[in-house]
């Protein structure tokens, strides 16, 4: 008889990122696209993006931020229409906790009891193979093909895989599809209960909390803590290096069109690095984003899943071209004048590195692919490169260049 070994499946980057830190990733049977933890680099691709992939990268890399914006948005309102077709779905097989942003649910397999896949402990085996897939649906196939990740997943991978563990964000449209549905359905398909872990923090803490609840799920809960009280170490280091400097004001920017404030873990970010700002996402119009810019200390620009060369290139095409914020706003705050018909945001930034116009305010774009879009380990980096933004006269990490970089200024790969 073969010995069991524990199957897991990551649907997301940061929870790929967690397993790593954890030294685990031998458990992992699939991840997605954007995966790019150390010692993942054989592991099979299980995902695409919802808009399709592309030579050199993903789709959304050659379109405009308004274009992607509208993509997906008329992805959603496809999807929801197409959900009103589907047949009945399954009921729950068997009763388990609910899937939640606070608890591991989905138990795996009777007996497990939420304490993990298989068994007690977290990632306790069994000497049974798990139940073959059903033959389903081909709608319920194409209901977890969208919902179940942030991503597009290929279903036919994981009923070949059969995972004992789905890390993941499953994804819901309200009073039409909830989370609870998409895994009954998952359950379904593969013909087996599966642990979902469902990972959707909205804060910087519970970012952190996620890195418990995945050891948790893999058996790993004392390495789990080991790991957080590391991260809650370095964390500490940064707030103590910035406590009782002057507080500088943040505003940090996630979409460039439509005009979205980054939230959710972002502004813990900002103010454990001396700053402060927005507190939610939310889209904002240029008036009210003129004002913002004006009364800034710091404009810092964390593109949505671009990593750093792609989101200096995003700012510079769709800010220089279509906003005259920083020409007429910022710029001409900056001088008592109405502004020029200058280079924009590239040339604003390199005249401020000058001294030119001393009064604007600091002008940053981040890796965000990698860091400030991905709510996992990684997050405690972002917090590091924050601070050499706001305190370049005492935080030096070493981030500068790779992880962000002022407009005008050189990127190292």
């Amino acid at each position: 008889m073969s010995e069991w070994k524990l199957r897991v499946v990551s649907l997301l980057p940061a929870a790929t990122d967690s397993v790593s830190a954890l030294g685990m990733t031998s458990v992992l049977a699939a991840r997605t696209h954007e995966c790019d933890a150390p010692g993942t680099e054989s592991v099979p691709v299980c995902t695409e993006p919802k808009l399709g992939p592309a030579a050199g990268g993903s789709a959304e890399s050659a379109m405009s931020q308004a274009e992607v914006h509208m993509a997906i948005s008329t992805l959603r309102a496809s999807a929801a229409w197409q959900l009103a077709f589907l047949p009945p779905l399954p009921p729950p097989r068997v009763t388990s906790p609910a899937v939640s942003g606070s608890d591991s649910a989905a138990a795996g397999g009777a007996g497990a009891g939420g304490a993990g896949a298989g068994g007690a402990g977290g990632a306790g085996g069994s000497d049974s193979a798990p139940a073959s897939p059903r033959a389903s649906n081909p709608s319920f196939d194409l209901l977890l093909e969208w919902f179940l990740s942030p991503y597009r997943v290929d279903v036919s991978m994981l009923k070949r895989l059969r995972p004992d563990v789905i890390l993941t964000q499953l994804q819901e449209e309200p009073e039409v599809l909830s989370k609870e549905d998409v895994q009954n359905v998952l359950s379904h398909v593969l013909g087996s209960r599966i642990r979902i872990v469902h990972l959707d923090p909205p804060s910087l803490v519970e970012a952190i909390n996620d890195v418990r609840r995945i050891g948790t799920a893999l058996g790993q809960s004392q390495h789990a803590e080991s790991t957080v009280k590391d991260l809650m170490q370095r964390i500490q280091t940064v707030r103590g290096m910035c406590a009782g400097r002057p507080r500088k004001k943040v505003v940090c920017i996630q979409w460039l069109d439509p005009i979205f404030l980054a939230g959710a873990w972002v502004p813990d970010l900002v103010r454990l690095a001396g700053g402060v700002g927005s507190e939610s996402s939310r889209m904002v119009q240029e008036g009210e984003l003129q004002d913002l810019v004006r009364s800034a200390d710091a404009v810092i620009f964390a593109v949505c899943g671009c990593d750093l060369p792609t989101s200096i290139a995003t700012v510079k095409r769709e800010a220089v071209q279509k906003w005259q914020m920083f020409r007429n706003g910022a710029a001409a705050a900056a001088t008592g004048g109405a502004g020029g018909a200058g280079g924009g945001i590239a040339t604003v930034a390199t005249a401020a590195a000058h001294k030119q116009l001393p009064n604007l305010p600091a002008m940053a774009v981040v890796e965000a692919a990698k860091l400030f879009s991905r709510p996992g380990p990684s997050l405690v980096e972002s917090l590091e490169v924050l601070a050499e933004i706001l305190h370049p006269e005492t935080q030096r990490f070493g981030h500068r260049h790779r992880c962000w970089s002022e407009l005008g200024a050189p990127v190292v790969l």
